[in-house]
């Protein structure tokens, strides 16, 4: 009975695990959207007439930003490769189980 669990566990822990890396997929595609969205509004300016020091002020803020985009990726993505390597884990673990198992049953000739 309570290899049952254990597997159900483990059944669970995948889903939710699976779950989690679809939804910082789903993140990251966002922030890979508003980091185009903020490159072409840097070209935008670039090419605009605005007074130089305008200019400079938006794109200053333009690169803050980014910077700021790109850092929540890289949490993201450290995030989701965490839950991969627990996701990993569980499947290891169900492996090893499995061949305890199959090792201890009698063979039938």
């Amino acid at each position: 009975m309570a290899e049952n669990f254990s597997i159900e566990h483990s059944r669970t822990k995948i889903t939710e695990v699976k779950k989690t890396i679809e939804d910082k997929k789903q993140k990251l595609d966002e922030l890979k959207q508003q980091k185009k969205s903020l490159m072409d509004a840097g070209l935008a300016l670039d090419s605009s007439n605005l007074d130089s020091a305008v200019q400079a002020t938006l794109m200053e803020s333009i690169n803050d930003s980014l910077r700021d985009v790109e850092n929540k990726a890289y949490d993201v993505s450290k995030d989701a490769n965490q839950n991969l390597q627990s996701l990993e884990q569980v499947r290891q673990s169900q492996i090893v189980k499995r061949r305890r198992r199959n090792s201890t049953k009698p063979r039938s000739c």
